[in-house]
């Protein structure tokens, strides 16, 4: 895709990461939580700095290490502050080497710094924001409406949800409040009506959010997703967990 001129409101992202297993999973946590946005991905300095020149970058996700005897992501924030149009750019580095926060905020005026590993809300919430994108567009604030199988008609919050289940022929809605019970509608029903797009399927029985998640516990044939602040668990089947092998990547393993 040519961006040379291009007067839409498309807005363009550049990881710069060494790893592309891990490019790649930011690249798509961006792609499904962020409107109109072409993420670019560099794997090593001399790459970012020509992506950068013939296009022009919105925002950085930058990671410290971008590969053995080449700069580091310091190195290259500050060579890109010396372009004008990048003067003011919003900066962001995601990385596990926590002892170069100070110098990213004092060398090249970054606006965070993302401590690997990390949430995929994390990455997504930031992103939003300095893009300009409102609050619902991420996190979709709104309600899923639906009868429960007492016949009376319910809303839960999509933030709220922690995971669906199948149950019976019928979809058991995981919240923060409490577990919801649809009268007439399946698992797949309800996925389809509810269009979030962090659910993601983890099992034949279940979709998980994964904005939700705390940790996977490997276990055969089925692994187990443990969620903040909630006592009940999803699973992970093998058959799923390849599937969106970059999304489970993101969770913390225990």
């Amino acid at each position: 895709m040519n961006f040379k001129g291009d007067k839409t409101t498309v807005q363009k992202i550049l990881i710069v990461e060494d790893c592309n297993i891990q490019a790649n999973v930011i690249k798509e946590l961006l792609l499904r939580g962020l409107p109109d946005v072409y993420v670019f991905i560099a794997n090593q300095y001399s790459q970012a700095l020509d992506v950068s020149k013939k296009h022009d970058i919105d925002l950085f996700f930058l990671d410290i290490n971008i590969g053995l005897n080449q700069k580091n992501g310091i190195e290259l924030a500050e060579e890109l502050r010396r372009f004008e149009k990048y003067s003011l750019t919003w900066m962001v580095f995601i990385s596990g080497y926590a002892n170069y926060m100070l110098q990213a905020f004092k060398k090249v005026n970054c606006y965070d710094f993302i401590a690997k590993p990390c949430l995929p809300s994390e990455i997504q919430r930031v992103a939003a924001k300095l893009l300009g994108h409102k609050e619902k567009e991420l996190t979709s604030h709104t309600y899923f409406s639906f009868i429960n199988s007492e016949n009376e008609k319910t809303q839960v919050m999509k933030s709220d949800i922690f995971f669906l289940e199948s149950k019976n022929k019928k979809c058991a809605i995981h919240s923060q409040s409490q577990v919801f019970i649809t009268q007439r509608k399946s698992l797949i029903d309800v996925v389809k009506e509810i269009n979030m797009k962090t659910l993601i399927q983890s099992h034949k029985s279940f979709f998980v959010n994964i904005n939700k998640i705390e940790r996977i516990n490997e276990n055969k044939p089925c692994s187990e997703i443990f969620f903040n602040t909630y006592d009940k668990t999803a699973l992970l089947g093998r058959k799923f967990k390849s599937i969106n092998k970059s999304i489970f990547l993101m969770a913390k393993y225990g």
